[in-house]
């Protein structure tokens, strides 16, 4: 179900050579607090996304998103704590 306040929001991985959070459990999570809210998407180059969400295993963060494009703003968590913030962000956007 889509509102008229609906946004794109894409989420790109890092690569995982040193994950200190389970990344897809977070993905599923902020999937079922905004899924129906907004729209949802592992990021490709060939989309706009109105927040781009990166899930860094660790604080290098190191994910290229260079070819991604974004329009707000880009939201990277490092650490599971993050969550609830990025939840909320999203979730009032």
């Amino acid at each position: 179900m889509s509102c008229r306040n609906s946004l794109k929001i894409g989420f790109k991985y890092c690569g995982g050579c040193n994950p200190r959070y389970d990344r897809k459990a977070v993905y599923e999570e902020i999937l079922d607090r905004a899924d129906g809210i907004h729209e949802i998407a592992i990021a490709d180059e060939n989309g706009t996304y109105d927040y781009l969400i990166v899930l860094a295993g660790c604080t290098n963060a190191c994910a290229d998103c260079s070819g991604l494009s974004f329009q707000n703003e880009k939201i990277v968590i490092t650490e599971y704590r993050q969550v609830c913030d990025t939840i909320n962000r999203i979730t009032k956007s």
